[in-house]
């Protein structure tokens, strides 16, 4: 079964990484940054917020979906910064 369209080979091979079972954890540099970030929105939010907010959640799967798009089994640093700007953005 053909998963996503050959006109996207780059989107493929990501799709094929993540149908085979990997994965995705942080590099070094990336997980120093998420500490720093999620540090952050627990100031930011408080408890209550920090329970209830899902913006945390929304960074990591967009740093994931960055990750699988550059064919990486790794989030890297910059797929956490493209994630962090993505949604600075909103």
């Amino acid at each position: 079964m053909k998963l996503i369209s050959a006109k996207s080979p780059a989107l493929e091979r990501g799709a094929r990484l993540c149908h085979q079972g990997s994965r995705k954890k942080r590099d070094a540099e990336a997980r120093s940054l998420w500490y720093q970030v999620y540090e952050a929105y627990l100031r930011q939010a408080g408890l209550l917020g920090a329970v209830t907010s899902r913006a945390e959640a929304q960074v990591m799967r967009l740093a994931c979906l960055y990750a699988v798009l550059d064919c990486s089994t790794v989030i890297t640093e910059k797929h956490l910064e493209a994630a962090l700007a993505a949604l600075a953005v909103l």
